[in-house]
């Protein structure tokens, strides 16, 4: 029996050490990822459920919970009720456009349409109907995960309703937003 040639064997030992070298190649590296970029997990956020603690301090409540829709868009149902000597309850649907597309955090601007209620102090009616209004606001995701959520914002609110049924009625109404929740 003859033996293959010197050379032959030599190339064949030469593709069979460089084939795992040569196909390991073809694959990508891991991506680097840098001390101050955010892990993938926290991207998935649908949206964020925050109640005012100072609200509930003062024997109110005020919280919102706010969804994603779009892209840099997000609907919120806000519900603001404070007895005694605030008498007003409000009931929102708030439309919000993050810019940095990024919801729901970041910068906000958005529009509401909802019910607004306020009485006088002996609990006849002030004036009470549909509202609208306009907000501007900011919303932090804390933590590693970012599920802390805390959410600032200031607008103001129309009450929509007939003045000479309601002449004690404020035609407008500043509104501020303060909330700590969860993101999920």
């Amino acid at each position: 029996m003859k033996l293959p040639h010197r050379s032959t064997i030599l190339y064949v030992l030469t593709a069979a050490v460089a084939a795992p070298v040569v196909s390991a190649q073809e694959t990508q590296p891991a991506p680097v990822r840098l001390s101050f970029e955010q892990p993938a997990v926290v991207t998935g956020h649908r949206g964020i459920a925050t109640i005012n603690p100072f609200a509930i301090i003062f024997g109110g409540f005020n919280g919102d919970v706010e969804m994603n829709i779009g892209v840099g868009t997000t609907g919120a149902i806000s519900a603001t009720w404070f007895p005694d000597d605030l008498n007003y309850t409000a009931v929102d649907f708030t439309f919000r456009y993050y810019p940095g597309e990024i919801n729901p955090k970041g910068f906000s601007v958005g529009a509401s349409i909802g019910y607004l209620s306020t009485e006088n102090d002996d609990g006849s009616d002030k004036g009470k109907g549909p509202a609208i209004g306009f907000i501007g606001g900011y919303n932090w995701l804390l933590g590693r995960s970012q599920r802390l959520a805390i959410a600032t914002g200031l607008g103001a609110k129309r009450l929509i309703a007939d003045s000479d049924k309601y002449p004690d009625a404020p035609e407008a109404t500043f509104t501020g937003r303060l909330g700590i929740g969860l993101s999920f």
